[in-house]
């Protein structure tokens, strides 16, 4: 585990992080746990939602109904089975390759579209594209966050782009993403029951402060004359719909393991884990998570998988097992950074100067 603490929630893992204020109490639990109240949600009534937009797209007829975006993880593959077995969807699977994935996630992708028998693009971005891209938004000060958690924020969006590019050159009305709960709520995107106030105001609060942290690095990117970027961070409404299935459905990853294995013959993409297998991700996420670790704060994945055990979606044990083993050695950080173009040592790149900080809300 990514561990800069000996401070954990004895109930969901969670680290104390008091940067985030997220505190550990005399009783080992995290402020989430201590104050933890049920969110019961109407899924037959969100289910009725989804289903309408389903049937909305279907209406269209078009040769697909939608892209869906394929990483042949766990999320992705589930997805794609429930909805050509249970909604009947034509979908064009797009799985991009943005230079920085493990071979794995390729070969998972082609096998799952295979079995389904749906049509399965893969794209690659140019390499000195997106080298130019991860190095900006890691190394331009005034875009950095403590956990380098704008990496996910921007990287999500570059990707998802290339999704909506093709749908519209295609004639094809939506791109569907499988976003978990977790990361939807972190992109300012759930659903909230109306009695929950505090969360909707969190809601509302992540939603303004992504729509200034695109803002900026747009203007950022101007400034430093990298016109191939400016698209990048342009906040746009797309003509195709994006749709986001696990705002509407129950999110229950082991369960969804249990049925892609089942149905699809589904192998876990190991390279990222080594072996124990709750969620996969490219290498750069690695290089988040450590450093994050180097600023003494948490990163995104550590509160989106503490959740999920709050919630009963995820097991405790399962989690522990998968954090033992996350870490690489410092060549494998090394041999990133130099790809990236990037000079200096993890340290250095980690570091944020108050100029930067000062612009930074995060």
């Amino acid at each position: 585990m990514f561990q800069y603490t000996e401070k954990r929630c004895s109930k969901c893992l969670l680290q104390e992080d008091t940067a985030r204020n997220f505190l550990i109490n005399d009783d080992g639990l995290c402020s989430f746990c201590a104050n933890m109240t049920e969110e019961e949600k109407d899924y037959a009534r969100l289910e009725d939602v989804f289903r309408n937009k389903i049937e909305q797209i279907k209406a269209q007829k078009s040769k697909y109904d939608a892209i869906i975006m394929m990483s042949g993880g766990k999320d992705s593959a589930y997805l794609a089975w429930l909805l050509k077995e249970k909604y009947g969807l034509t979908m064009l699977a797009l799985t991009i390759d943005n230079n920085f994935e493990y071979e794995e996630t390729f070969e998972r992708a082609s096998e799952l579209c295979k079995t389904l028998d749906i049509a399965h693009m893969q794209f690659r971005i140019p390499p000195s594209l997106t080298r130019t891209f991860y190095r900006f938004i890691m190394s331009e000060q005034p875009l950095k966050e403590k956990d380098f958690g704008q990496l996910c924020l921007y990287c999500g969006k570059y990707l998802l782009d290339h999704g909506i590019v093709m749908a519209e050159q295609f004639g094809i009305p939506a791109v569907i993403v499988g976003y978990n709960p977790d990361q939807l709520f972190g992109m300012g995107r759930s659903i909230e029951v109306e009695t929950q106030t505090f969360r909707i105001r969190q809601q509302q609060a992540i939603a303004r402060k992504i729509e200034f942290q695109f803002k900026k690095a747009e203007a950022h990117a101007a400034q430093n004359k990298l016109h191939e970027l400016i698209p990048v961070f342009k906040l746009e409404h797309p003509r195709c719909q994006l749709i986001y299935p696990f705002l509407y459905l129950e999110y229950e990853p082991l369960k969804m393991m249990d049925t892609v294995r089942r149905e699809l013959g589904w192998r876990p993409i190991e390279s990222f884990s080594k072996g124990t297998y709750i969620a996969s991700g490219c290498k750069l996420l690695k290089l988040m998570a450590a450093l994050a670790k180097i600023n003494n704060v948490s990163s995104y994945m550590d509160l989106e998988f503490s959740n999920q055990v709050r919630t009963g979606a995820l097991t405790k044990e399962a989690l522990e097992k998968y954090y033992a083993s996350l870490e690489e050695d410092e060549s494998f950080y090394t041999e990133l950074l130099s790809q990236l173009g990037i000079a200096e040592p993890l340290q250095s790149l980690a570091a944020i100067s108050p100029a930067g900080a000062a612009g930074n809300k995060g």
